[in-house]
């Protein structure tokens, strides 16, 4: 009766008397020192470190895309300013100097600088129209007043303008809406 032995390879036996030489002992013994296992070792490797670095990708993305972000949100207080600005000296009326009335000028090329700047990376303003219907999910109601005749909840003026950054909301417009309930 002949006998059998194992082999290198786990699971694997061979004949006792069988005649081994090197090339039927190195398929027979298909170990970790194959080509193959190296071959398959390295693409593994190669798809850890893929993942790994699909990984890197993806957070350094989210991370400039919070950086880029919170940028335009500064930029639009800039802007905010300018309107702050502008409507002072509107509300000044023909008491600006002349001198006052050239800076003004010079103040809003930069802003439409800004704003161009805003346009160039998608971002820009909301439109809101006013006597329309105020909605929690597009507006910040930020103050409601009585005006007898036009219709509970529509906006009467928009505070500070919202804007958008592609798909994202980066500001909702602040709004006064109607409200006359308990108004006599």
């Amino acid at each position: 009766m002949e006998t059998l032995r194992k082999s290198k390879s786990p699971g694997t036996t061979i004949p006792d008397k069988a005649p081994i030489t090197g090339l039927a002992e190195e398929v027979l013994t298909f170990s970790d020192n194959s080509p193959l296992k190296a071959a398959e070792m390295d693409l593994r490797h190669f798809l850890v470190t893929i993942a790994d670095l699909n990984e890197k990708v993806r957070f350094g993305k989210d991370k400039a895309r919070k950086e880029m972000r919170n940028f335009l949100l500064e930029l639009i207080e800039v802007v905010d300013d300018f309107h702050r600005i502008f409507a002072h000296l509107e509300s000044r009326g023909d008491a600006v100097e002349k001198q006052t009335k050239i800076l003004a000028g010079n103040f809003r090329t930069v802003k439409r600088r800004l704003d161009r700047a805003l346009e160039g990376v998608g971002a820009g303003p909301i439109e809101v129209e006013l006597g329309s219907q105020a909605h929690p999910e597009k507006h910040q109601i930020i103050k409601t007043l009585p005006s007898p005749g036009r219709p509970e909840g529509s906006i009467l003026e928009v505070e500070r303008l919202g804007y958008s950054w592609g798909e994202e909301i980066l500001r909702f417009p602040q709004v006064i809406t109607v409200k006359n309930t308990g108004v006599e």
